[in-house]
């Protein structure tokens, strides 16, 4: 019985996460909507596949921001998700393809883990499911639609779900399950998993009121095994990030002030959406908030039908919308100066995942009371017309989906026919004049070669990128080639695919006749413009 149940409900949001992200499904393997963060990501997950099989030791040395080292812990490492897709890589799969699923698994996902939250804490089939459904198409997915990592919030919900078995139980071992589900979030999105926490602290905080006597050791040993777990299992990682913010630093509160939200965010849709985006007023990235009217109305039901849990449940919502306001609000600087991990991130306003998570939990409650008196019939009209009402609320405009510009260019399929070698890749960075980032697609691609590149994309650039791209910046001039000697770049490409301005012929017959370079030959692309490849002599 329990299995025909969530097979429905696993099916029921598949259906409705392919109408939300229409018409994403048809193009798994083709379709980005742009081309900086989701090749960052699609390589990512290709890379752990890869060095997983190839060298698990050498993990986190990724092949790009050479000559530094431990560059995979430069952005979300992604290593359980990356393992979840892994076996697509090793068939051969195109990481795109891996990429997309992942991204449509994290929406269905999250709904199937606030089910199986919300029909504990409720009893009901329909209310879980209205809140399963008002976490999968939330309307703020599409503003994290680029970033598949802040799609990833699954683990959260389950932690909840053996929290409140802890509280009601008094088992210690459901605290140990707490902990797990915590410290895969970490392996699975740093930045949820430290947000993550707090939002279950906040709820611990108050639905521990509820604790009968008799249980209270037990709870508290309970807690005390998770908090063990989840300082066990994350230490690895956490050195990983703790020794690469050594090298690349820390975020300004500069940085933290412009993602930080302000409330009035929470009344800006994302310009996409169906019902209430306005195109010609796009609104600041990360900061378009809006959760739509159904939901915050069945959560207000459901908060004012009172009870500790729901009350839990409404605290933790306001207090993540506080800390979504980061620099802007009363919270977030007294974090940013006593907790480390804190500096290491850059939007506060990403809590707004977790003030929606509260709200969707609420309004399975608000369906919950609704429905106490009414017969199946009833319930299920009502829970109908509120799924239809959350859907429209969450339904994005058909995406506008970019592409590569093929697949498997000549240059790259050459690549991967030579000995492992240092490459880099021109135009490099954000150069005048030129066409760029570019690093990303460069990243993406190295997947057909896995040499190891100069170039990189990442949450952060270390210091020997900086300096190499200041370098370039007078490509192909002496000062330009005496960097790339210096760091032991054995190839250098020059993409004219990628040159928006300037002269790639002048640059490449300049290239030609210094003596440190040899001209390999030139390759081309489909739509007529080529790469130069010279080799670099030491």
């Amino acid at each position: 019985m329990a299995y025909g149940r969530y097979t429905l409900v696993l099916a029921t949001l598949t259906a409705i996460v392919t109408f939300v992200t229409w018409p994403q499904v048809l193009h798994l393997t083709t379709g980005l909507n742009d081309l900086g963060d989701p090749l960052l990501n699609a390589w990512t997950l290709a890379w752990v596949a890869h060095a997983t099989v190839t060298d698990p030791a050498r993990l986190f040395d990724a092949n790009i921001f050479h000559p530094e080292t431990g560059a995979l812990a430069y952005s979300e490492p992604l290593l359980v998700p990356a393992l979840l897709v892994a076996p697509l890589h090793w068939l051969g799969a195109d990481p795109i393809l891996a990429h997309n699923l992942l991204l449509l698994m994290g929406y269905v996902g999250g709904g199937l883990a606030v089910f199986v939250l919300t029909r504990s804490l409720t009893g009901s089939d329909a209310a879980a499911f209205v809140s399963a459904v008002a976490f999968a198409a939330l309307p703020l997915r599409a503003e994290y639609y680029a970033k598949v990592q802040l799609q990833l919030a699954m683990w959260i919900p389950l932690a909840l779900w053996r929290l409140h078995a802890l509280i009601r139980t008094g088992r210690p071992r459901n605290g140990l399950w707490t902990g797990t589900f915590i410290a895969l979030q970490f392996y699975t999105c740093v930045y949820y998993a430290i947000y993550g926490a707090l939002f279950v602290g906040m709820v611990a905080g108050v639905a521990c009121w509820r604790v009968v006597p008799g249980r209270r050791a037990g709870v508290a040993r309970g807690v005390a095994a998770g908090a063990v777990v989840v300082a066990v299992a994350c230490l690895p990682l956490g050195l990983m990030l703790r020794s690469a913010s050594a090298v690349v630093g820390e975020r300004s509160l500069d940085e933290v002030q412009a993602g930080s939200a302000r409330l009035d965010d929470y009344a800006r849709a994302h310009p996409e959406s169906w019902l209430h985006g306005d195109p010609a007023r796009p609104g600041v990235g990360e900061r378009r908030l809006f959760p739509g009217y159904a939901v915050p109305a069945l959560a207000l039901v459901g908060l004012a039908g009172g009870g500790v849990v729901p009350i839990a449940y409404g605290a933790a919502a306001a207090g993540s919308v506080a800390l979504s306001l980061g620099t802007n609000g009363p919270v977030y600087s007294w974090l940013y100066e006593h907790l480390t991990a804190a500096r290491a991130l850059r939007v506060p306003a990403r809590f707004a995942m977790f003030a929606s998570l509260g709200a969707a939990v609420l309004a399975g409650f608000g369906v919950a009371r609704l429905t106490r008196r009414t017969g199946r019939p009833g319930t299920a009209v009502l829970a109908t017309l509120a799924v239809a009402a959350v859907v429209a609320e969450g339904k994005t405009r058909p995406l506008d989906l970019s592409r590569l510009p093929e697949p498997a260019p000549l240059v790259y399929r050459w690549l991967a026919q030579q000995p492992p070698a240092v490459v880099c890749e021109y135009p490099l960075g954000n150069l005048e004049g030129r066409a760029g980032p570019q690093d990303a697609t460069y990243e993406y691609y190295s997947a057909l070669h896995w040499h190891t590149l100069v170039n990189g994309y990442s949450g952060f650039e270390p210091p020997a990128y900086r300096d190499t791209r200041a370098a370039l910046a007078s490509f192909p001039d002496r000062a330009a080639i005496d960097r790339l000697v210096e760091i032991g770049t054995e190839y250098l490409l020059v993409h004219g695919r990628f040159y928006i301005a300037g002269d790639v012929e002048a640059d490449v017959e300049a290239l030609k006749v210094d003596p440190r370079l040899t001209w390999v030959g030139r390759f081309a692309w489909r739509d007529g413009h080529a790469s130069d490849v010279f080799r670099v002599r030491r």
